[in-house]
């Protein structure tokens, strides 16, 4: 089973880790030290696209060279977790 934990450093800094033991910052103060959590998501859909485009072409001995992208619109909401964590400024 695959695990993640998000460890609050400071003002909207958290380093998150998961089992890999690989570590990340998540920032989603204004000036940002990391890469936001919607920044995240994105990059692990990225992630998870091209792995399963490489391995399809790579059995179909195709040749490829390109980028996974997903463009998208920020949304000016706090993420939804925010509330799930409380505290005197949760929304």
């Amino acid at each position: 089973m695959v695990e993640a934990r998000a460890t609050w450093v400071d003002e909207e800094r958290f380093v998150g880790q998961a089992s890999s033991g690989h570590g990340i910052v998540v920032d989603g103060a204004q000036v940002k030290s990391g890469n936001s959590p919607t920044e995240l998501v994105l990059i692990g859909l990225c992630g998870c696209t091209a792995i399963d485009v490489v391995s399809i072409l790579r059995k179909k001995r195709e040749p490829f060279t390109s980028e996974a992208r997903f463009p998208t619109k920020q949304s000016k909401t706090r993420c939804a977790s925010q509330k799930l964590l409380g505290g005197r400024n949760a929304k």
